[in-house]
């Protein structure tokens, strides 16, 4: 395949990664945030709700709030059909929250971690392909 503008191709993948990148980097920072600072209690998996998508489900969980408030809430973290769920039904996992917006709960757990930070990878190598392509002249041996 012979690719004629390369620039172009490059400009996108420089734009895309940095868009990806940014944006994912952005969720990790507000789940961290949430993880450290927020008030911790126990929760217990409920099921599994279907976003847009074949097969792509995202747990789902609820904990009770001290004044005796269900709060149900999602993870961002995706389970597919194909592979094994991420959580069994009923498990019990720690949640952290913010008491002025407990809809806003995370699961804390090392399972939440690897989906946000290979899209940031993958954002973070698109902006050196870009990058590369670009601004980085060809050298011949």
């Amino acid at each position: 395949m012979i690719i004629k503008n390369k620039k172009l191709i490059a400009a996108i993948a420089l734009i895309s990664g940095i868009g990806i990148a940014v944006f994912s980097a952005a969720e990790f920072c507000n789940y961290t945030a949430v993880a450290v600072t927020g008030i911790k209690t126990t929760g217990r998996i409920t099921g599994y709700k279907r976003t847009s998508g074949a097969g792509k489900t995202h747990p789902a969980f609820s904990f009770i709030l001290p004044n005796g408030d269900t709060i149900n809430g999602i993870s961002k973290t995706m389970s597919f059909r194909i592979v094994r769920k991420s959580y069994s039904l009923a498990e019990d996992i720690k949640v952290s929250y913010n008491s002025d917006d407990p809809s806003g709960a995370v699961i804390l757990s090392w399972r939440e971690w690897p989906g946000s930070l290979f899209v940031m990878l993958f954002g973070l190598l698109l902006v050196l392909i870009g990058w590369q392509m670009l601004y980085v002249k060809n050298q011949t041996i």
